[in-house]
């Protein structure tokens, strides 16, 4: 069952944080969260389910020290983008807290940009695959 809560967002916390990988965005994340959402147009909360990932261009593992990372191609269904260059994902992130308070949520965004030199005709991942409508010129 979903909680409702609170549109209250904390300080970012330094084991969450986002970086540019080519044509994917990944997030890593301490490695106990509860839920993931896809904020859409900074209005639209919407819950990251597996199926949902797997057909938005979403996947997600384990690093070796047990850190959760999801990585998000840059062509997702919740992807903000500026004429194909350039493409901003908004993600937040719900963590345990303790059973006197909220659970924290805590708000991710990311910017990042192709090069004309970025391959985007096929994307395979662990869980998806992505092709482009058009090449590149």
């Amino acid at each position: 069952m979903r909680r409702k809560h609170l549109s209250c967002f904390f300080p970012i916390p330094d084991d969450l944080h986002a970086e540019c990988l080519g044509n994917v965005i990944r997030l890593s994340v301490a490695p106990l969260f509860e839920e993931v959402d896809a904020v859409f147009n900074d209005t639209q909360i919407i819950n990251l389910t597996p199926g949902l990932a797997t057909q938005c261009g979403f996947s997600f593992k384990f690093d070796p020290m047990g850190n959760a990372m999801f990585f998000a191609s840059l062509q997702n269904c919740f992807s903000q983008h500026m004429d194909d260059k350039m493409f901003s994902l908004v993600l937040q992130f719900r963590l345990p807290g303790n059973h006197m308070t909220e659970d924290p949520v805590y708000r991710v965004g990311k910017t990042c940009s192709y090069t004309p030199w970025t391959s985007r005709e096929i994307l395979c991942d662990r869980n998806y695959m992505e092709a482009s409508e058009q090449s590149m010129p």
